[in-house]
């Protein structure tokens, strides 16, 4: 069985990066137009470079516990070899782009003269998904509504696309619990810090 996302109120995928939200599922299409910056370019950084090297240890960190979560979850059992990673030098970007068991579909009520692709996602039953994960600093560049979380000065996003079953709902939680422990331990590390004034800093 294929379950298909219909995205057919949303621009051209491949012209410009749009969002859709179903319940419980949030859904981002990063293609854009040629000319246009990446989300990567877009800010230069504000954080110094051990603070970069800091914040990117825990989002490969994240990354790592994520992967370790493939014997719990089929949707997961490429991920390995098949995730790509985005991580420019200079600022702290860094974004994650997974999928699985997904593909793309001729759009069967397709229509040129109204918004809409001309294909749709087609998700496996059984372990089709699509993962995007974001760490980054500075504003959200993206075109979809997020309400990222907060480890220190680094924003987390995560997009998980999916048919929704019981197994995507687990991989979510999974996800989020990984998150949240993150952001603990780090307020736990630097909660004596953050308790002193300015000038003792």
């Amino acid at each position: 069985m294929i379950w298909r996302v219909d995205t057919r109120r949303y621009h051209d995928r491949l012209l410009r990066g749009s969002a859709a939200l179903w319940p419980g599922v949030c859904v981002l299409l990063l293609m854009f137009a040629p000319g246009r910056r990446s989300f990567a370019e877009s800010t230069s950084s504000t954080l110094d470079t051990r603070e970069v090297a800091m914040y990117r240890q825990i989002a490969h960190r994240i990354f790592d516990r994520i992967v370790a979560l493939k014997d719990r979850h089929p949707h997961l059992a490429s991920i390995d070899s098949a995730a790509r990673k985005e991580e420019p030098r200079d600022k702290l970007w860094i974004a994650y782009h997974y999928t699985h068991g997904m593909s793309w579909i001729p759009n069967p009520d397709y229509n040129p003269h109204q918004k809409g692709g001309r294909e749709l996602k087609s998700f496996f039953a059984k372990d089709g998904i699509e993962l995007n994960l974001y760490f980054y600093e500075g504003e959200w560049m993206g075109q979809a509504a997020v309400r990222p979380l907060h480890i220190g000065a680094m924003n987390v996003v995560t997009f998980i696309e999916g048919r929704e079953t019981a197994s995507v709902g687990a991989l979510r939680r999974d996800i989020r619990q990984i998150v949240a422990d993150e952001m603990n331990r780090f307020n736990g590390q630097h909660q004596d810090e953050k308790a002193l004034p300015d000038s003792q800093k």
